[in-house]
């Protein structure tokens, strides 16, 4: 083999040496950052806990800090498909939210130690057998023709940096009479 191939193959291999040693290290770094999300609590509840089948029932979704540090998180909705609601009907069936949703990024907002935020999400009846639809953007309609317990539970999903993170929140019951 001649000199310059010599020289030529011991470069790239010392390049790609350095070019992987480079990468374990980002890699390395990554593994062991705090994670965002540390602290962040999602509590899901409706304004009641017994309905008549033809009432609306309100949920809150709120989102809590309660680590030491401020948080960057995205506004917390819906309508930006990052909030996920997920409805359980008495015979076992689960239904995912569909509401309307807007294509464009939420706004980016610092959860500082100990604040909160809220989003308020009006659940309609509807005479569809086990269908959620959106009409004209007024809220979800959910099919609440079956006396028993329902089960609410919910997940918020966000970026911070470049990692995606989910919160997921408790599991709610309400009963239709």
């Amino acid at each position: 083999m001649n000199d310059r191939r010599k020289i030529w193959l011991t470069v790239a291999v010392v390049g790609m040496v350095v070019i992987t040693g480079m990468a374990y290290t980002l890699t390395e770094v990554k593994k062991t950052e705090k994670p965002a999300e540390d602290g962040l609590s999602l509590t899901l509840k409706t304004d009641r806990e017994t309905y008549q089948m033809s009432e609306e029932i309100t949920a809150t979704a709120t989102l809590r800090n309660g680590g030491n540090e401020a948080i960057s998180v995205d506004n917390m909705s819906t309508i930006y498909a990052n909030l996920q609601l997920y409805l359980i009907l008495p015979n076992s069936t689960e239904l995912q939210y569909s509401g309307l949703t807007v294509d464009c990024l939420p706004q980016k907002i610092t959860l500082k130690p100990g604040e909160t935020i809220t989003e308020h999400i009006v659940l309609m009846p509807t005479p569809y057998s086990g269908f959620i639809n959106v009409s004209a953007g007024i809220g979800p309609y959910y099919d609440f023709s079956q006396n028993g317990e329902y089960t609410l539970h919910a997940s918020y999903r966000f970026y911070n940096g470049n990692c995606s993170y989910e919160v997921l929140s408790n599991e709610w019951r309400f009963a239709i009479v």
